[in-house]
């Protein structure tokens, strides 16, 4: 990603789905990990592809808690 188009992206204003994840997140203890449905998340709800696009913008951290089966990735979050 050019840098140009990186300082863009950290400029944009949050959506209310990131703020509202955001705020979420700021209820843990910041040193939790969650998973998109220990923040509110249900099927189709979008949680994962929102907490995604907090990642690109350095918001918030994740980790790959594993593939206990099949071949997804199942992701942690945390700030």
């Amino acid at each position: 990603m050019s840098p140009s188009r990186l300082a863009y992206g950290a400029r944009r204003p949050l959506s209310a789905a990131q703020q509202r994840l955001l705020d979420t997140l700021l209820d843990l203890d910041p040193e939790q990990w969650a998973r998109p449905m220990d923040l509110g998340g249900t099927d189709a709800s979008r949680h994962s592809a929102v907490l995604a696009s907090l990642v690109r913008r350095g918001f918030v951290e994740r980790m790959d808690r594993g593939r206990s089966w099949g071949i997804r990735p199942s992701w942690l979050y945390r700030l």
